[in-house]
């Protein structure tokens, strides 16, 4: 799936396309057909469209770094996550100078997504195993109650231990 540059509007239909269908983007095919429709002015809800884009693009490269193995990290899923975060922020950050009501909704929706890519994985990795299924709905239930109780750091950290399976570089950086 690529990026259309044929107009404005097919630009952002694509990157909607792309995003329903949780597909990954290379970043020079992005900056080339970003590049070209950068000729127009950008609304505050163009801006809008590119900050989730970004943070679709980031959720996803996340998710392949941390479900990846502790012994052999994917290098190039973290290296991608990093320059769609810096994406995100630049985008962001001109998103807040036209809209600066923008911040704290935009700043949410971005942590959101990222954990709701990292708990379509976990689902995905679990859906085989009624144990092991069963064992992250315990273990999720015990770390919301411990956040609830103010024990935070004890809470995410049976929540990261629910979430990554062993042997993951999310694991390994609990």
């Amino acid at each position: 799936m690529s990026i259309s540059t044929d107009s404005k509007s097919a630009f952002f239909d694509s990157l909607e396309a792309i995003m329903r269908n949780r597909k990954t983007v290379a970043l020079g095919e992005f900056r080339a057909a970003f590049e070209k429709l950068s000729e127009d002015t950008l609304t505050p809800n163009d801006l809008h469209q590119l900050v989730n884009f970004a943070t679709d693009q980031y959720a996803l490269h996340q998710a392949d770094w941390l479900f990846s193995s502790a012994s052999a990290p994917d290098e190039e899923a973290a290296a991608k996550m990093e320059a769609w975060d810096q994406i995100w922020h630049t985008l962001s950050t001109e998103l807040v100078k036209q809209v600066p009501a923008a911040h704290g909704a935009m700043s949410q929706h971005h942590t959101l997504i990222a954990a709701q890519y990292l708990l379509s994985r976990k689902v995905q990795l679990d859906s085989p195993s009624f144990l092991t299924r069963l064992r992250t709905y315990l273990l999720s239930r015990v770390a919301f109650v411990l956040n609830a109780l103010g024990l935070r750091a004890i809470g995410r950290k049976l929540y990261g231990f629910a979430l990554y399976p062993n042997g993951t570089v999310g694991r390994a950086t609990l």
